[in-house]
């Protein structure tokens, strides 16, 4: 498995809006919304990396999404949903290519595997390539060591992440 090692930079605080009290829907149509927890997602930033030579370089933003799903689950559709347009527009983005899906994931004590549709091995260029890997190695490494309480106190390098793409691990994300 790859491991992400160093320090990340932080994006900030995504503005979570606000639930108005004073509506008071039908009691038919009323469905109570999942309970949010804000997760650590990685992106590339032009803000930090201007001129795109640091093909290593992810840096977290918050994102809120459902506490009630699997945190490695939660926050890689987060990741391959992209940034939000309040973090495009600060110059987040991310080389994933469009269309890719997540098929599973398995936690067998400190590896994670991450199963991943046809569309991931879609991304050109060696240096988009490894930025994608960077995302996703660091996305889920946060997931397992902030949201899962068997894993508290552990680094997030101490997590092992193998990408694979419909089983196989071989040729994955190849420039």
């Amino acid at each position: 498995g790859q491991s992400l090692k160093g320090k990340y930079k932080a994006g900030g605080d995504a503005t979570v809006p606000a639930v108005n009290s004073d509506a008071t829907p039908a009691a038919d149509t009323a469905v109570a919304p999942a309970p949010s927890v804000v997760n650590n997602i990685f992106f590339g930033a032009t803000k930090y990396d201007p001129e795109g030579k640091n093909c290593y370089g992810v840096y977290w933003v918050h994102i809120p999404g459902d506490k009630t799903m699997n945190p490695v689950e939660r926050n890689i559709k987060l990741l391959l949903a992209g940034p939000t347009e309040s973090w495009k527009a600060q110059g987040y983005f991310s080389n994933i290519p469009e269309g890719v899906r997540l098929n599973s994931v398995k936690i067998d004590g400190d590896l994670v595997t991450l199963d991943f549709s046809e569309e991931l091995n879609k991304a050109a260029g060696s240096c988009a390539v490894t930025q994608i890997r960077q995302q996703i190695i660091a996305t889920a490494e946060y997931a397992v060591t902030e949201h899962l309480a068997e894993y508290a106190g552990k680094n997030a390098e101490d997590i092992n992440v193998v990408i694979s793409v419909n089983g196989n691990t071989e040729a994955v994300l190849q420039p």
